[in-house]
C-alpha cells in the first residue's frame, strides 16, 4: 500500500493502530536512506517535501521535482550525484563580470540562468530562452522558488537563423525539444507520473521563433557579454542568426555541439568551428581545470560542450591557453 492507502486503512479502522505505525516506519525509512545518500555529495544539496511541491536546493537554487517528465532536471542533479557538468559551469561563472550581460539559449527550466544569479550576484541582466510553453511554465515556477530572480528576464521564443512560427518537436520525456524530430528511443520513451509506459511519443508544438540579431535589437540590449546555447542540434543557426551580435560585441559563447544532434539539421560541429574562425573565434574544451584549444570534432571526440573566445576580446585568456 501507499501512504494515502495506509492512512486510508487506519481510519478505516481495517489496520490497527500499532500495525499502521509500523507499515507507516517502513515507508519512512528512505527519508534516512536518502539523507545517508545525500551525505555522499560534494556540494551542498537539500530534498525539500512541502504541501504542494518537491524541491531540490544544490548549491543554493531551488529546483522543482516535477515527474510529469520521464527526465526531470532535478532528479538528474540528484541521481548523478551533482551535476556532471560543473567544473565547466564554474569556470563559465568566473568569466562573468560585474554588470555583463548572459543570454541563456536554450534556458529549460532555468538551471543555468539560476546557477549564474546565484554565483554571480553583480551579474547584470540574464536574457533566459525558451520556446516550448509546458518547459517555460517550470522554468517560470523554478524562478518563483528563488530569492532575487529579477535579474533574469524569461522569454517564450526560440531563436534560429530566421523569424517566424516554427514547429518543434518534443519526445515522450519532456526533454530534448528540437526543430527537428529527436528520434532516439531513449528519449521517445512516454511516461505517465514517471512511470515508463513502453509507448513512444512525440508531441509538435508551434512556437514563436526570432533571430539573434533581431531581438538584440528590438530589445534594446545595449551589449552582449555572453551566451550560452543549449538548443538540441540548432547552434549553428542561433549563431549565425546572430552574426551581427558576434562582430559587434564578441561575447564569450559557451554551446553544446553533438554530431548526433546537429547531424539532423545537415551540417556538422567542425562547420560551427569553421564559422566561428570567421569571425575570429577560437575554440576550446575544459578539462581538469584547464583550457584547451580544439581544432576539430573527429568520430573519437568524447566532449560535448564548447567555449568559443574572441581573439581579441578574450586575447589574455587565449594566450594562457596556446
Amino acid at each position: 500500500m501507499n501512504l494515502m492507502e495506509l492512512k486510508n486503512a487506519f481510519k478505516t479502522q481495517k489496520i490497527e493502530k500499532r500495525t499502521y505505525w509500523k507499515m507507516m516506519r517502513e515507508k519512512c525509512a528512505l527519508l534516512i536512506e536518502y539523507q545517508k545518500f545525500l551525505e555522499t555529495f560534494k556540494d551542498d544539496i537539500a530534498i525539500c517535501i512541502l504541501k504542494d511541491d518537491v524541491i531540490l536546493n544544490y548549491r543554493g537554487i531551488n529546483l522543482a521535482f516535477d515527474f510529469s517528465q520521464s527526465i526531470c532536471r532535478a532528479e538528474g542533479i540528484l541521481n548523478m550525484g551533482g551535476n556532471p557538468e560543473q567544473e565547466e559551469f564554474d569556470f563559465l561563472f568566473s568569466c562573468i563580470n560585474p554588470g555583463d550581460t548572459v543570454l541563456d539559449i536554450g534556458a529549460n527550466v532555468g538551471a543555468v540562468s539560476l546557477a549564474i544569479n546565484k554565483e554571480v550576484p553583480a551579474v547584470g541582466n540574464i536574457f533566459a530562452f525558451e520556446p516550448l510553453l509546458p518547459t517555460f511554465k517550470r522554468l517560470k515556477h523554478n524562478l518563483s522558488l528563488n530569492d532575487n530572480p529579477q535579474k533574469i528576464r524569461a522569454f517564450n521564443i526560440g531563436l534560429s537563423n530566421e523569424a517566424g512560427d516554427f514547429d518543434f518537436y518534443l519526445p515522450g520525456t519532456d526533454e530534448a525539444a528540437s526543430m527537428q524530430p529527436n528520434l532516439d528511443e531513449y528519449y521517445m520513451q512516454e511516461s505517465v507520473d514517471g512511470i515508463y509506459t513502453g509507448k513512444k511519443k512525440l508531441d509538435k508544438f508551434t512556437c514563436k521563433v526570432d533571430t539573434l540579431d533581431a531581438f538584440v535589437s528590438a530589445n534594446n540590449i545595449a551589449k552582449v557579454d555572453i551566451i550560452k546555447i543549449d538548443v538540441e542540434g540548432n547552434e549553428f543557426n542561433v549563431l549565425s542568426g546572430g552574426a551581427n551580435i558576434l562582430l559587434k560585441y564578441k561575447p564569450l559563447i559557451y554551446t553544446e555541439m553533438l554530431r548526433k544532434h546537429s547531424a539532423r539539421f545537415g551540417y556538422t560541429p567542425n562547420d560551427i568551428i569553421e564559422f566561428m574562425k570567421k569571425h575570429k573565434y577560437k575554440c576550446f574544451y575544459f578539462s581538469n581545470g584547464i583550457l584547451k584549444e580544439f581544432l576539430e570534432m573527429t568520430e573519437n571526440t568524447t566532449k560535448t560542450n564548447f567555449f568559443f573566445l574572441h581573439e581579441e576580446r578574450h586575447a589574455a585568456m587565449i594566450n594562457k591557453c596556446i
